[in-house]
């Protein structure tokens, strides 16, 4: 809770929407896309998951370390050490508990 918060308050902080995948069919439908078509799976994160749930740790954490200097800059962390320290937290308790992160596919084809 307290990764997806945080990331919320930094997605906020810079003026972007946070559920911009929850719109991105509308919006390419908007733009003049067709053939949209969109589906929500699971990616689990964690070694209950067995081999899936570890390689979900390295693609999600690796993303959310990544943005480490904007959640530095929107004062979710004070250095680079302390949100490190954090994300191996958030890291061990995914490994340890399990989870599953919702994730929005989106395929759109452009009309010639």
């Amino acid at each position: 809770v307290q990764i997806g918060d945080a990331t919320r308050r930094v997605f906020d902080s810079l003026g972007l929407k946070f559920d911009v995948a929850v719109h991105l069919s509308k919006m390419l439908e908007t733009a003049g896309f067709v053939s949209v078509v969109e589906e929500i799976r699971p990616l689990p994160l964690g070694k209950p998951w067995g081999e899936l749930g570890v390689q979900g740790i390295t693609c999600l954490g690796g993303g959310l370390r990544n943005a480490c200097g904007a959640m530095i800059k929107a004062g979710e962390a004070s250095s680079k050490e302390e949100f490190e320290k954090f994300m191996d937290k958030v890291e061990e308790e995914w490994d340890v508990h399990g989870n599953s992160y919702s994730c929005y596919v989106v395929c759109a084809r452009k009309p010639l």
